[in-house]
């Protein structure tokens, strides 16, 4: 990695094996995370709510905030002539309205911020690619449905040593999902369930020991437009994940425009290759 005197290292071109530009990669991702929340736009984010309750809790609210004005303006107008059932009917529907939108997103809405709060990015190594479901109840006719890939999470990555422990650890776990023949005798039972169509819920839970004690792995939709090829072409993505709550949604991909250079760098450098 380059430094320059007056501008600090460049991280547009940063090695996994450069200790230095692998720090300097992750303290950056912190502080555009860091960024985001001190200004919170939760858009960058994945919006809110975004990824807990009802997936359409948002565009429900949206129709309830609607049937809100309308209701709202209809009492206006009647309570120019009328001070009886009509008005009451009316500021009630409004009323209504409110309620159900509480109820509909309140809780999604808690949720999300809780976990656009406490999450932190964390560098994660691919293991198991599956198919996109096309045929999804929740996905409207032009959405994209999200490919399932696990991944394995190291959570305490702090220097290229620890990288490339990540990168070597998540090697032998895609090399005995791909090629039982050849898999470790420790590795072969949780192997064998990544090579059944995973489940990708964003949930995370503990790794094999023999791969190592601090590291999880993770069960993520990733989207091809938040991958900087369009595509799943790297061994490495960057996860934003909960330390303290492993469950469902907890897990997330954010979008490489907020991986930063010298993280895109590190993705470039690192081919997927063949996957199961």
């Amino acid at each position: 990695m380059q430094s320059h005197p007056e501008r600090g290292p460049s991280l547009r071109d940063a090695s996994p094996d450069d200790d230095e530009a692998v720090r300097a990669v992750l303290a950056e991702q912190r502080a555009m995370i860091d960024v985001v929340r001190a200004n919170q736009a939760w858009n960058w984010l994945g919006g809110m709510p975004g990824g807990f309750g009802h997936p359409k809790a948002a565009l429900y609210g949206l129709y309830l905030a609607i049937a809100f004005v309308v209701s709202t303006a209809i009492a206006l107008v009647v309570a120019g002539f009328d001070r009886g059932v009509w008005l009451g009917t009316f500021v009630g529907l409004a009323l209504l309205c409110l309620l159900v939108r509480w109820l509909a997103e309140g809780s999604a809405r808690r949720q999300t911020l809780a976990f656009y709060r406490g999450a932190v990015p964390m560098p994660a190594v691919v293991v198991a690619v599956g198919e996109p479901d096309l045929d999804a109840d929740d996905l409207d006719d032009d959405d994209e449905p999200p490919t399932p890939v696990v991944v394995l999470v190291g959570p305490a990555v702090a220097s290229a040593d620890d990288l490339a422990a990540l990168l070597a650890a998540g090697r032998r776990l895609r090399d005995g999902v791909r090629r039982p023949d050849a898999c470790e005798p420790a590795l072969r039972d949780v192997a064998a369930d990544l090579r059944e169509p995973p489940v990708c819920d964003g949930s995370r839970r503990p790794a094999p020991d023999a791969l190592g004690s601090s590291y999880e792995l993770a069960f993520v939709p990733v989207y091809e437009y938040a991958m900087p090829e369009q595509r799943i072409g790297s061994q490495l993505l960057f996860v934003f994940a909960d330390p303290d709550d492993r469950g469902a949604g907890r897990t997330r991909v954010c979008h490489y425009a907020l991986w930063g250079p010298g993280a895109l760098s590190l993705h470039g450098k690192l081919p997927l290759g063949e996957v199961a």
